[in-house]
């Protein structure tokens, strides 16, 4: 009897004993989390001002598409109202500097910027519902995400509350040689990771997380797809050096001041993305010659399609560029106004897959040539650094006229080009 109770008694205390286990071990686990997250927020507030590099990486994959874009900025903050995001690599998006008396938003694409009183801290200076379009540049990989936020707020120890019930920890790792805590956050649904230091300075390392459809649904353009954003903080410098010229903006030559840059960031200005190019030295040149697929496999040259003397504009586009998509309509609707033997249009899809740029065709009913750039090879040959890009080659083969970026009077100004040419005039003096 009594060698029967001791067996029952193990029995029932066993399970018991485990679940003890786990749940003292689910404690600690959430102690850990909270205390990291804490730890850091308490470190930030701390610091009067301070500066990093923050890499972003946005990655999107489905069938037949890779697609991962890289944008580096220079941060400084120093408290309580003065800032400074500078883009340094990567498409070009807007630059924030505030004296805490105005705030400087500068686009180089467009060459324009425009001041205003300052609204506050970082976060409130790129709210997307103040600034609209330009606002979106900066939601995904900073005012949304855990760590990225709580680095830039005004009190990062308020900005960290929401965290603290949210919070796992994950385990320690390294990053680049960085001792990091990793945790994880559920948080709006979205899958959250967020990665701190380890040592004396427990600042957020890297973050990462992918959207879900309450964000955006990628799955409109790419079927069964992923997107995935990750923010890297490098240089991290608690005691940065602040000079008179750290929070200034010195406009550059050529560049205007305007009153809406939302507007401007549609309209696309004289350069378009990345570096300020300068098409200068292909306009009255003999147009590269190319060879693509068009959409149904047929290759397709420039040579084919000037032949006769014909007008040729080409577009260079991608299914996931708004600018792109709001002007491709414009452009189709232009150039029905011209005959088969005057003028021909073909779309120039950069590095997406056929299936991608039919299913977008189809749902935005729209009837494109498209020729597939697979590589970007053709871009190069035109000096593309950043798309929509009309080119307009005349009926002697050369580079007649180069727009970048969409402007809704697009289709009157291709209008006027195309009729010059027809009268057999230039718009540009050929290149000798």
């Amino acid at each position: 009897m009594i060698r029967s109770f001791v067996l029952c008694t193990a029995v029932i205390i066993a399970p018991a004993t485990a679940a003890h286990a786990q749940a003292t071990a689910a404690s600690q686990n959430a102690n850990t989390a909270r205390e990291t997250v804490t730890r850091m927020a308490e470190y930030l507030k701390s610091l009067p001002a301070w500066q990093f590099s923050l890499t972003t990486k946005n990655l999107t994959t489905a069938e037949g598409l890779h697609m991962e874009y890289h944008t580096t900025y220079s941060v400084l903050v120093e408290r309580p109202g003065r800032y400074a995001l500078r883009q340094q690599r990567g498409m070009s998006g807007p630059h924030y500097i505030c004296d805490a008396q105005n705030l400087t938003i500068y686009v180089p694409y467009v060459k324009q910027y425009e001041i205003s009183e300052a609204p506050g801290g970082v976060l409130e200076a790129l709210d997307p519902e103040r600034l609209g379009y330009l606002g979106e540049f900066y939601r995904s990989f900073l005012l949304d995400a855990p760590g990225i936020r709580t680095l830039l707020a005004a009190d990062p120890v308020a900005a960290t509350a929401g965290l603290l019930a949210s919070v796992e920890y994950v385990g320690l790792e390294k990053i680049d040689g960085v001792s990091v805590h990793h945790l994880a956050v559920s948080n709006d649904a979205r899958e959250h990771h967020l990665w701190i230091a380890a040592g004396e300075q427990p600042y957020p390392v890297r973050f990462t997380y992918k959207p879900t459809s309450n964000d955006w649904d990628p799955a409109e353009f790419w079927g069964k797809s992923e997107i995935l954003y990750t923010a890297t903080v490098t240089n991290w410098d608690p005691s940065p050096k602040i000079t008179g010229q750290s929070f200034a903006f010195q406009a550059p030559e050529g560049v205007e001041q305007v009153d809406d840059l939302a507007e401007a960031m549609m309209s696309g200005g004289e350069d378009g993305f990345g570096e300020e190019d300068d098409h200068s030295a292909l306009l009255g040149a003999e147009a590269p010659a190319f060879e693509m697929p068009s959409l149904d496999g047929a290759p397709v040259s420039l040579a084919s399609l000037n032949k006769g003397g014909r007008i040729v504009v080409i577009d260079f586009w991608a299914t996931w560029c708004p600018p792109c998509r709001a002007g491709l309509p414009v452009l189709v609707e232009t150039m029905k106004g011209y005959k088969d033997d005057q003028a021909v249009f073909y779309a120039v899809n950069l590095m997406e897959d056929a299936a991608t740029i039919r299913r977008f065709l189809e749902g935005e009913k729209l009837d494109l040539k498209v020729l597939l750039d697979a590589e970007g090879t053709v871009a190069t040959m035109y000096g593309v650094s950043g798309i929509p890009q009309t080119v307009v080659i005349g009926p002697d083969g050369t580079i007649q006229s180069i727009h970048v970026g969409f402007d809704p009077a697009v289709g009157e100004q291709l209008k006027k080009e195309i009729d010059t040419l027809l009268k057999g005039e230039s718009i540009v003096e050929p290149r000798r």
